[in-house]
């Protein structure tokens, strides 16, 4: 009576190594889902998804008491300033209190326009007027509102070059 032959791997005939698509199949699940993401990153889908512009909010909605909410345009903002887990929003009339880290409303800026400049400030780059260097280490920028705000040294190179960009 003949022996029965071992049968082939799976996805290949007998004597063949095993295919990659074999092996990815039996790879750990992290590996798998790795190798996933990376084929979804260079699909040409995936790539036009990726240069699509993103879309800055215009305005923001600031809770006020009474259960109104005041619609703030972005445009008017002078400068945000850090308060805590809060920020305090500058306009040219007056200054509203977000309960909103700074980090977080930084993330949802345009930054074409608004640029953190200290750790407990960001400046709306089109109100800037004047650079003003007191010392090596203490800068301030004057805004179209009167007031004045802090600038970090690591900020200030980075400032100048982009208010200086089309200039």
């Amino acid at each position: 009576m003949p022996m029965a032959a071992d049968p082939p791997p799976p996805g290949g005939r007998k004597g063949e190594p095993y295919s990659t698509l074999d092996l990815r199949l039996r790879a750990p699940r992290e590996e798998l889902l790795r190798a996933l993401s990376e084929l979804v990153a260079r699909s040409p889908e995936t790539q036009v998804e990726l240069q699509r512009p993103r879309r800055y909010p215009r305005r923001l909605g600031v809770p006020l008491s009474g259960g109104v909410v005041r619609v703030v345009d972005l445009a008017e903002v002078s400068w945000i300033e850090a308060a805590s887990q809060y920020c305090r929003i500058h306009t040219s009339e007056r200054s509203f209190l977000l309960r909103r880290s700074l980090v977080a409303l930084e993330e949802s800026l345009d930054p074409q326009h608004f640029r953190r400049v200290h750790r407990s400030a960001i400046v709306n780059l089109d109100r800037v007027v004047e650079l003003h260097t007191l010392s090596p280490t203490l800068r301030r920028l004057a805004l179209d509102s009167g007031g004045t705000v802090p600038v970090s040294p690591r900020a200030w190179a980075d400032l100048q070059e982009d208010l200086f960009a089309g200039a």
